[in-house]
């Protein structure tokens, strides 16, 4: 049975023989014999699981385990995981000797564990970036990824449409470029204060005009994202099209 930690949960990704029937599964890690053995960072032999409390009892029950040994899997100091060995052998149970040879081996299956954890990363990482994917081109606001000098790196449908420009016109171009004259400056200096780590949300109101003479006012926020060494990275700004609600509170 292979577990990967995910959090404060086990996740059972992987199973042969009497383990089959816990693919998949999850439980807290606090609850599970997993716990001892990466306290003790060491392969942990448990000769007879049946009434032992550092076992899950419930799912001992479900797989019929009689022994068992437990080898924590690190990456560097970093836990990721654990290798059980079962056995459902009145007769024949784990031993010290197989302990041993688990502990011998447990370097190559923390190799072999931390590329299943780095693939689980991965997978995770592609299914944030498609629901990020989908939000984006689907907002209702408008959304634009500016780089570290205020320049368009990406905008969404609802920005083009606010802007009347097509989204090749307005990539690469700078972001106050799309502001009234007498508003660029200020925020061009609030984006540096921002990019200088001085505020990570800046709320901003103030008018809009695209490459093609349409106006609107945008009311939004603008959000710092880091890098992943805590760098500032680059600015997500959510602007809403609020020209309308300004018409009617004028009138």
């Amino acid at each position: 049975m292979v577990n990967l930690v995910d959090g404060d949960t086990l996740h059972t990704r992987a199973v042969t023989g009497i383990a089959a029937g816990a693919f998949d599964a999850r439980r807290l890690l606090a609850g599970s014999v997993a716990r001892y053995a990466i306290e003790s960072r060491q392969p942990l032999l448990i000769e007879d699981t049946v009434g032992d409390h550092r076992i899950n009892q419930e799912l001992r029950a479900k797989l019929g385990d009689t022994s068992m040994i437990c080898v924590p899997l690190f990456r560097d100091e970093e836990v990721i995981g654990t290798l059980n060995v079962l056995s459902c052998s009145d007769d024949e149970r784990l031993n010290e000797d197989d302990r041993e040879t688990l502990e011998v081996l447990s370097v190559v299956l923390t190799a072999a564990v931390s590329r299943v954890a780095e693939f689980e990363a991965r997978r995770a990482q592609a299914q944030a970036i498609a629901r990020f994917r989908t939000l984006f081109d689907g907002a209702s606001i408008g959304i634009v990824r500016l780089d570290p000098e205020g320049a368009v790196v990406e905008v969404n449908p609802a920005l083009e449409h606010m802007l009347g420009a097509a989204a090749e016109d307005l990539v690469g171009s700078s972001f106050t470029a799309h502001l009234v004259a007498e508003h660029r400056e200020t925020v061009q200096e609030r984006l540096a204060e921002m990019m200088a780590g001085g505020m990570w949300v800046l709320p901003a109101r103030g008018p809009l005009h695209g490459p093609v003479g349409r106006a609107a006012v945008g009311a939004g926020t603008r959000v710092l994202e880091h890098r992943e060494d805590g760098s500032p990275g680059w600015i997500m700004a959510m602007i809403e099209n609020i020209t309308e609600r300004k018409r009617a509170e004028q009138s």
